[in-house]
């Protein structure tokens, strides 16, 4: 019961103070209440404005001090952060006729997968990030792919959603096939 007064004791301190009469509540499906509320905190700081009072209860996430139009912006980020993850898989693929290097660059190109500025990595491996941000798409089916050749090995390393792993790696083995060979 006492607990009870406190809170309403506090409601009523924040509703005195000027700041919203109804907290902002989000209800979570996929992400980490305390996720969200450290996202919240920092997102608050930076901008510069009074402090939000963010508190967790269960899956909900309950704001406070929030003004109409940080009420819009918070609500929309939540919205973005709060989707499904989505299962990532890897795997090697090893290639007998082609170059790693080069069979990435072009499907990278096929795919339309933007890769970054590759970094130098242990073992031959290259680095290459993919920008997999498509306004048009739904962000819950995106395409995640990496290519990434290990130069050494002769290998491609995937990263991507089952179905995404199988796509390329049918599209290597098609890739990859023996030279015609040369008559002279």
């Amino acid at each position: 019961m006492k607990i009870r007064s406190l809170v309403g004791a506090v409601f009523l301190l924040s509703c005195m103070a000027g700041q919203a009469a109804e907290p902002l509540v989000f209800e979570l499906k996929h992400s980490s209440p305390w996720d969200l509320k450290a996202i919240l905190e920092s997102v608050s700081k930076q901008a510069g404005n009074s402090p939000l009072e963010v508190t967790v209860d269960g899956r909900r996430v309950l704001v406070r001090g929030a003004d109409e139009k940080m009420r819009g912006r918070l609500s929309k980020l939540v919205g973005e952060l709060d989707t499904p993850s989505v299962p990532v898989f890897t795997r090697f693929i090893k290639l007998s006729h082609t170059s790693a290097e080069k069979v990435v660059e072009f499907l990278n190109k096929a795919l339309e997968i933007q890769p970054a500025q590759p970094a130098a990595a242990p073992g031959g491996l290259q680095r290459t990030e993919v920008d997999a941000v498509d306004e048009s798409k739904n962000k819950a089916e995106e395409a995640l792919i990496q290519l990434i050749p290990a130069t050494r090995t002769n290998e491609v390393f995937v990263v991507g959603r089952a179905e995404d792993l199988k796509l390329v790696e049918s599209l290597l083995r098609a890739i990859d096939t023996d030279p015609p060979p040369v008559f002279k």
